[in-house]
């Protein structure tokens, strides 16, 4: 672990039980993720603060996370990471234009998830200093 601040996470995932399993696998390895369950959670989430990372699954109640990728500030969402359960070429390619930090597939394994988390805070810890507001909590629930 590093001096620097946690790395700054939005997890967007219908999925609630998984996401926050695994957001508080992720904070107690010192990442600070916050969890949103549908598009519109997200996109309120990020009208307020900053992130580093921005992951997002395809398939969301309210949408596809494809549209927030169309929509999104890139300030605010910083690298964006698809993960999917019903991915395709079609939405691999889409996804690439987008230039997405990663396209994984669900079920995605532990240590591919970690791994691409370590190579985000990595990336961010060679840059100057991020501007990326704060967390008042490490893991906030899902909604």
């Amino acid at each position: 672990m590093s001096a620097n601040p946690p790395l700054q996470v939005l997890w967007i995932d219908d999925d609630i039980d998984l996401t926050a399993d695994l957001a508080h696998y992720f904070a107690d390895l010192g990442y600070a993720i916050d969890c949103a369950g549908d598009l519109a959670s997200g996109r309120e989430r990020l009208a307020t603060r900053r992130y580093h990372l921005t992951i997002v699954d395809l398939t969301l109640p309210d949408g596809s996370g494809l549209t927030l990728l169309r929509e999104a500030n890139r300030q605010q969402t910083g690298e964006v990471v698809v993960m999917t359960g019903h991915g395709s070429v079609k939405t691999a390619i889409e996804s690439l234009r987008h230039q997405v930090f990663d396209y994984l597939m669900k079920p995605v394994e532990l240590s591919e998830l970690r791994n691409t988390l370590e190579r985000v805070r990595k990336q961010y810890e060679t840059q100057p200093a991020a501007t990326v507001a704060p967390t008042p909590q490490t893991v906030r629930a899902v909604s």
